[in-house]
């Protein structure tokens, strides 16, 4: 035994720490012995004041391994009591489940007898506690009716046997007695009822037989599943939402509740206005309703899982299960819950695998829906797995979001929101503007602009030039395709280099291996050869940092994050590389640059933050600085630190929060909840944060935002707004004048937000937006492809409607235009354009031309200025 086999065993089991081993002497030094101990809870914190000791050797070694051996003997010991203890805890876990199933059993057992016309005597009481004793069938009817048994059961089972319909039969063996005509219509209504919620519970089970996702269920699970989702409320329900624990919902909370519980729908709402408690009003319902199926809450990102449940389980009182990839075990689902929390791509996991099935739940409540999207979780979920299973088990929808879609124009809003509406099934609703405005504080926006200097202009080019002319491959350094798309942008980038550029940005684990093959023979400056050249590459990196650092922190009050003199500090780099042509290449760019980076001074966006903050400062301070990198949110937080030692900057308290995960330098979530913790408590004022605040924490109330980098989407723009919740707070952002990747960013993402309310308020109304109503499409410029980096322009209306059907196509809706010119006698030809959906016409429409293309464009106006084509994907499915 050597200390060898201890580290195995403690690394093998996960059990805790290295162990650490401390020496103990006596006797002189020709007889000295040795001893030695190891402290065992600092192994692991649960083996309280727990020390172990050798014997007395001559020999530390010998004295080390006696030591190693007694504590592994006791971690033994102590790990057999835990898995004995464990094991107890599962037989307890398993024995009431099997008491669970045991009244599922009994009470799915009456429910058979009822559909196998054994009638029993079902009263209020027996439907609560299913445990009463059994009566004649004779009691489950009123006094009004007599009723031969025998007869009844023969006719109902003879009519299953014949057409399956129960609701078809003439009943003839009833015999009613002597009653009002109102008590003989009640009676016979009653007994239609049950007749029809049998008959419900019949095809439901044969639907289940029928699927073969359903072939491994056992008898017990049918008998649960088979009974039907209850989804909306019933008639003598007046609306009103079960109590909450600790919070009252508002009118507009209450009026999303109703519409919930009428369709399934994907609530639109800002944040900080209460989606999480919309959905906890609908899952306490739909518990009550349907009580042996259970909840599914999905959301995207792991801090969430904990956060949304601790609000579910402390507003609703369900028992709830957290689940994800960190923390989550199988065992766990055999656990009774009653809704399961858990991460996109784990659930889909799980069912996938038979770890679940998604006809126990009666209702998937899917957080920050406007990922359901492309190959996203929710839409893989949405798309793929309801459509293995019979629409009568389809559970109830509910999506939230603050922003369903952000898109260029009113068009392809209006596509997006169609799509999510086509993939979810659900309808998009956003509450009245007269009903929330009371509750949205009021922000005061303010977008800063702050010159861009000659030195980034020259170091810039620089970097242009250099990727223009040597076409670096960055297949193999996503970090630095990161680093170089942050400084001049994807489609600057894009345009720099070859075609093969897309593939390395939108897929870099796709690159296509056979160009380095065809090109290393070529030249590596001619045409669009890509040759990884690591010296070029490292060179690159480091020059993209500086620029970088430079652009949003340079230098603050003697704190010095980067060398001031960047074309000295360049120059040396270049030395580096081991190309000489190369490197003089470079050198004669370097050396355009100022000799004096004075010259070329300007504020930084940091400094502007940091006069913010100071203007600002108060007691009750809550500020949040987002930017976009890891790389920099550590170096802001590094200078914040650094100067919060002065005098001047001594009020700020500054904490990070970047993504979790081991690449790129991530915090765990545990560090990520202490510093969102620290924040509530005062201990932080001053969070710098990456995107992972946007929509991954409900951190406190803040009183300013500041942003160093512009969101990347409108979502995120309106999330990051959404960190305020003050009623007096401030949001800034900070951008580059004469910056192609920031100037006018923010009036970009106020136009998105603008189409976003326009579609959402057609789709509801069908009124189209004043802007389209007014366009001139005589001389039309517009663009209708998302993924063109540039505005497309049509000189023609006809080109304008074909491109519109082509975007509607791709995007997976069955939709198309034909065309038929047909003379009118006069010289003059109609142009007739017929619309399909689902390959049936749907729609035509003509105008007259003298010629063939005139006829056609003056049909394309008419389709355009009616709105027409806006009208027929409102109503595509």
């Amino acid at each position: 035994m050597t200390k060898n086999d201890l580290q195995t065993f403690i690394q093998q089991n996960r059990i805790g720490n290295l162990p650490v081993y401390n020496f103990e002497f006596r006797g002189p030094d020709h007889e000295r012995e040795f001893r030695v101990h190891i402290n065992v809870a600092e192994i692991n914190t649960k083996y309280k004041n727990k020390t172990v000791y050798s014997d007395w050797y001559k020999n530390k070694k010998t004295a080390e391994a006696c030591c190693a051996k007694r504590v592994l003997n006791y971690l033994n010991h102590q790990g057999r009591e835990t898995l004995n203890n464990k094991y107890q805890e599962q037989k307890k876990i398993e024995q009431n489940q099997q008491e669970e199933e045991q009244q599922i059993e009994q009470s799915q057992s009456l429910l058979l007898q009822k559909s196998q016309f054994e009638y029993q005597s079902f009263t209020q009481q027996q439907q609560q506690q299913q445990q009463q004793q059994q009566q004649p069938i004779d009691s489950f009817f009123s006094k009004f009716i007599s009723i031969d048994k025998n007869k009844i059961k023969e006719e109902l089972i003879e009519k299953q046997r014949n057409d399956g319909n129960l609701l078809s039969c003439s009943l003839s063996s009833l015999e009613v007695n002597d009653a009002t005509q109102t008590d003989k219509d009640d009676e016979i209504q009653r007994l239609k009822r049950v007749l029809g919620d049998l008959q419900q519970r019949v095809d439901t089970i044969n639907s289940i037989f029928q699927d073969e996702s359903c072939n491994g269920l056992t008898i017990g699970q049918i008998k649960t599943i088979g009974i039907p989702i209850v989804k909306t409320l019933s008639s003598d329900d007046n609306g009103e939402p079960m109590e909450m624990n600790k919070s009252k919902p508002r009118d507009y909370q209450v009026e999303l509740y109703r519409k919930s519980m009428e369709k399934d729908i994907i609530c639109c709402l800002p944040t900080g206005l209460g989606k999480t408690l919309i959905s906890c009003l609908v899952m306490k319902k739909m518990k009550q309703l349907n009580p042996s199926k259970q909840i599914v809450f999905i959301v995207d990102r792991i801090p969430l899982v904990i956060q949304q449940s601790n609000v579910i389980e402390r507003e609703t009182s369900l028992k709830v299960l957290s689940a994800h990839g960190e923390i989550f075990k199988m065992v766990q689902l055999k656990q009774r819950f009653d809704v399961l929390v858990i991460i996109g791509d784990l659930f889909n996991k799980l069912l996938s695998n038979g770890d679940l099935n998604i006809l126990s739940f009666c209702l998937i409540v899917i957080d920050e829906a406007h990922h359901i999207v492309k190959e996203h979780s929710f839409a893989k979920l949405l798309r793929d797995k309801l459509n293995t299973i019979p629409e009568v088990c389809h559970p109830k929808i509910l999506g939230l979001t603050a922003s369903p879609a952000g898109k260029k124009d009113f068009f392809n809003t209006l596509l997006s929101l169609k799509l999510i509406s086509k993939v979810s099934r659900c309808e998009i609703t956003k509450p009245s503007h007269q009903s929330i405005n009371p509750y949205i504080n009021q922000k005061n926006i303010n977008i800063l602009h702050i010159p861009t200097n000659n030195l980034e202009h020259h170091s810039i080019q620089i970097l242009k030039d250099l990727i223009k002319k040597y076409k670096p491959n960055f297949s193999n350094d996503q970090e630095l395709l990161d680093s170089v798309t942050s400084v001049i942008g994807s489609n600057t980038l894009k345009s720099l280099t070859s075609n093969s550029i897309d593939n390395n940005i939108n897929n870099n684990n796709n690159i296509n291996n056979n160009n380095n093959n065809n090109n290393s023979n070529s030249n590596s400056s001619s045409g669009s050869n890509q040759k990884y050249n690591p010296t070029l590459n490292k060179f690159l990196s480091t020059f993209f940092e500086k620029i970088n650092d430079f652009i949003n922190i340079k230098m603050i009050d003697g704190v010095n994050p980067i060398g001031l003199n960047l074309k000295c500090f360049l120059s040396e780099e270049v030395l580096n590389i081991d190309d000489t042509e190369l490197q003089s290449e470079i050198l004669s760019m370097i050396y355009s640059l100022p000799d004096n980076e004075e010259i070329a001074d300007s504020i930084s966006k940091l400094e502007i933050a940091l006069q913010i903050l100071d203007e600002k400062k108060s007691d009750d301070l809550k500020a949040i600085i987002f930017v976009k990198t890891r790389d920099i949110a550590k170096k802001v937080h590094s200078i914040l630190e650094q100067l919060s030692m002065g005098e001047r900057f001594s009020f700020i308290k500054p904490n990070l929060v970047i993504g979790h995960g081991s690449s790129g330098g991530g915090m765990s979530i545990s560090s990520q909840n202490k510093a969102i913790k620290e924040f509530r408590s005062d201990l932080c004022n001053v969070i710098v944060a990456t995107s992972v605040v946007e929509e991954g924490f409900d951190v406190p109330e803040c009183n300013i935002v500041i942003r160093l980098d512009p969101p990347t989407t409108v979502t995120a723009n309106i999330q990051s707004r959404g960190r305020l919740r003050n009623r007096d707070s401030y949001f800034y952002g900070i951008v580059k004048i004469e910056d192609p990747r920031e100037d006018n960013i923010y009036e970009f993402f106020k136009n998105q937000e603008r189409y976003l309310e326009e579609a959402i308020h057609f789709l509801k109304t069908g009124e189209l937006p004043i802007s389209l109503k007014q366009q001139n499409y005589t001389t039309q410029v517009y663009q209708v492809d998302e993924e063109m980096d540039t505005n497309s322009y049509f000189a023609s209306a006809s080109s304008l409607v074909q491109e519109m059907v082509i975007q509607v196509k791709k995007h997976t809706f069955d939709f198309d235009i034909t065309w038929e010119h047909i003379p009118d006698g006069t010289g003059f030809y109609n142009a007739i354009a017929t619309f399909y959906i689902n390959q049936i016409a749907v729609h035509s429409l003509f105008n007259s031309g003298q010629n063939k293309k005139t006829a056609k464009e003056n049909t394309c106006k008419t389709i355009l200025q009616s709105g027409l084509i806006y009208d027929l994907i409102k109503n595509l499915d």
